[in-house]
């Protein structure tokens, strides 16, 4: 075994060489495994920002791997399919701290540390946690898994987002034909490609159990589609133009003939602001439900860290600021279009994004893993449509042509960075002012 001094951003640190010299420690896809923090950390005390580096390696009779990380000062171990088990330690003068480890070896189960900032050992015995995940995985991999379950278990009571348990619990459930539960456990380990794989045997399952019942509502909705589209062909004339059942077609007809359909909706006044504004809320909604409802196998989105009203603040303010850079950028290159007739050219080059990607939430919740090109092709689509028609209502909107179109979206998107730039400035000059304010009150009131 080797372990790369330094940081390993790319993964590999750690190695088990063959006779060829060829690192044989392997994750189970078989690429080399990262070891350590994913991420940086930030230090207050020397204002730099840390990574993992390790400065030693010591592997037990069973093939732990215990690691040393002399920046932070813990010991991280895995087991031999390069798992995570635990990290733990720190930087410290307490029990179970160090001040300066320098080295690492085991003894049997234990781990023993030489810190020379005290001069002294430091001896870890397993807790019952860690033996229970010893034996656990002693028992899986020897393919007892029956014996193994209790581990599993007792593991879970202790800490139920334990990813190793929800695994080895997700598999004894699959060998046991429970499948349902089994995707509990996996969606717990957020591993999604064997939860994709007990997926696809209950979606099989409940298929060949409701063929009939689905069969006949496919037919209804076929016939349902039907019958919609020929009584709006009946009413369609009867439709006015200036209601909001008639602007909301012509958005339709717009995403259809862009060129034309903007055209139109410029010159003959066939748009609205509030109908306008209510697709402008509908693309919110779903936006949010993109990020809380697409399916787990393809939602990576942190939910308990998800701030909706953040990203719904965002959308509405990028639509808000494109719509003012573009008025500016615009009103100087001669265009045709005022404030108001750009923010309903925008909100209705939002549609495609509104209905396509609502196909693609629903498709993500009953698509497996495998079949994932067709949620990932409907979102680019659903992105691509409405960037393209965004374009086409800047030319058709201000009656540019081509050229003067891509110079305008050019000057129009710098405008943007400039705006956001200045944005950030003034937030940072005003958070110092309210720091210098709050620093001047506080000595005032000292010294009276």
């Amino acid at each position: 075994y080797t372990v790369k001094s330094g940081t390993g951003s790319s993964g590999g640190q750690v190695r088990k060489i063959n006779p060829n010299s060829v690192n044989i420690l392997l994750d189970d896809e078989g690429n080399e495994a990262f070891y350590g923090d994913s991420e940086t950390y930030f230090d207050s005390v020397s204002n730099l920002d840390i990574t993992t580096s390790f400065s030693d390696i010591a592997v037990d009779g069973e093939g732990y791997i215990t690691l040393l990380d002399s920046t932070r000062k813990r010991l991280f171990q895995y087991d031999g399919s390069t798992n995570l088990l635990y990290a733990f330690g720190g930087a410290g003068n307490r029990r179970g701290t160090f001040v300066s480890p320098v080295a690492i070896d085991t003894l049997g189960d234990k781990i023993i540390v030489l810190d020379s900032g005290i001069g002294g050992l430091h001896i870890f015995e397993p807790t019952d946690f860690a033996l229970n995940v010893r034996a656990a995985l002693s028992l899986y991999n020897k393919g007892l898994y029956g014996e193994s379950e209790e581990h599993w278990k007792a593991i879970l009571k202790q800490d139920a987002y334990y990813e190793l348990a929800n695994i080895g619990m997700g598999k004894i459930r699959e060998r046991t034909g429970d499948y349902a539960a089994a995707m509990k456990y996996y969606k717990m380990a957020d591993n999604r490609d064997d939860y994709s794989k007990a997926y696809a045997f209950v979606r099989r399952e409940y298929i060949e159990g409701n063929i009939a019942v689905i069969a006949v509502a496919i037919v209804a909705l076929i016939a349902a589609a039907g019958l919609v589209s020929k009584r709006r062909s009946k009413k369609a004339g009867k439709i006015s133009a200036d209601s909001a059942l008639g602007r909301i077609g012509f958005i339709r007809y717009v995403c259809y003939h862009p060129l034309k359909g903007y055209w139109e909706m410029k010159r003959e006044k066939r748009g609205s602001v509030a109908v306008s504004a209510v697709i402008l809320g509908a693309a919110v909604v779903v936006m949010t439900a993109s990020n809380l409802f697409t399916g787990f196998i393809f939602n990576t989105n942190n939910l308990q860290t998800y701030n909706m009203f953040g990203m719904s603040a965002f959308l509405i303010g990028a639509v808000f600021i494109w719509c003012i850079a573009q008025w500016c950028v615009t009103s100087l290159m001669n265009g045709e279009g005022k404030f108001g007739d750009i923010f309903i050219a925008t909100c209705t080059a939002l549609w495609p994004y509104i209905v396509i990607n609502t196909v693609a939430i629903l498709l993500s919740r009953v698509l497996l893993k495998t079949e994932g090109d067709f949620y990932y092709v409907l979102a680019a689509v659903a992105i691509i449509y409405s960037v393209a028609l965004i374009i086409v209502s800047v030319m058709q909107t201000h009656n540019f042509t081509a050229a003067k179109t891509a110079l305008a979206i050019l000057i129009t998107v710098v405008v943007i960075l400039l705006m956001v730039f200045i944005g950030m400035l003034v937030v940072a000059l005003c958070q110092q002012l309210i720091a210098f304010v709050k620093d001047i009150s506080t000595e005032v009131i000292l010294r009276i």
